[in-house]
């Protein structure tokens, strides 16, 4: 096992998904301390949902840094842990349930990048990945398979939403249990993903 320190992406990097005008908001109001009423609304943080707390944008800035890095790494042919990984609301210039950016997105865009012809992203989150889902929607590319609670914000990913082609939304009921995605996994999302044929794998 080894250990590795987390660069934070840095301004141009995070513009490759993110709208300009995001990243540098959320940068002035974490620098400020403060929020305008105007920059809320526009932006969605600075609210209940997405609070601005001192370091924010340092620690999901580092947040992305990891899974790029974490990207490269499996791409090497490791197995990769990003416990600080999994901001799979953020979208591309709106904060969207406690994710300012989207990580996930920046694993996947990364390995595309590297040549990767078919990458599969599993949600496991008891929340539909929707900025995963919407930021690849369509793209042959990426296999999008997420399993979560129905009727749980953010109320999307219905047994029918395919994702523009690319997706399995697999929602399931309260209570949960081992065996019951044990079923799944069996019957479900593994010949789903062995159809694939994926060449790198990222989970949340």
């Amino acid at each position: 096992r080894v250990l590795f320190d987390l660069p934070a992406a840095d301004f141009a990097s995070l513009v490759r998904f993110h709208d300009h005008e995001y990243v540098a908001a959320l940068r002035d109001a974490d620098v400020a301390g403060q929020v305008t009423a105007a920059v809320r609304e526009r932006f969605g943080f600075g609210t209940l949902e997405n609070p601005l707390f001192p370091g924010v944008f340092a620690r999901d800035a580092t947040s992305v840094g990891g899974s790029m890095l974490a990207a490269e790494l499996a791409l090497d042919g490791r197995v990769v842990f990003h416990p600080a990984g999994g901001t799979h609301h953020g979208r591309p210039g709106r904060a969207s349930g406690f994710c300012y950016f989207n990580d996930p997105v920046f694993a996947i865009m990364t390995m595309l990048e590297r040549g990767v012809q078919r990458v599969l992203y599993v949600d496991l989150d008891a929340h539909h990945g929707d900025g995963v889902q919407d930021a690849f929607a369509g793209n042959q590319a990426v296999l999008m398979i997420s399993v979560h609670e129905a009727g749980r914000w953010p109320y999307t990913g219905a047994a029918d939403d395919t994702g523009g082609g690319n997706a399995l939304n697999l929602p399931v009921p309260p209570g949960f249990n081992d065996s019951e995605l044990e079923f799944l996994l069996q019957n479900l999302v593994l010949p789903r993903a062995e159809a694939f044929m994926p060449q790198a794998v990222v989970v949340t």
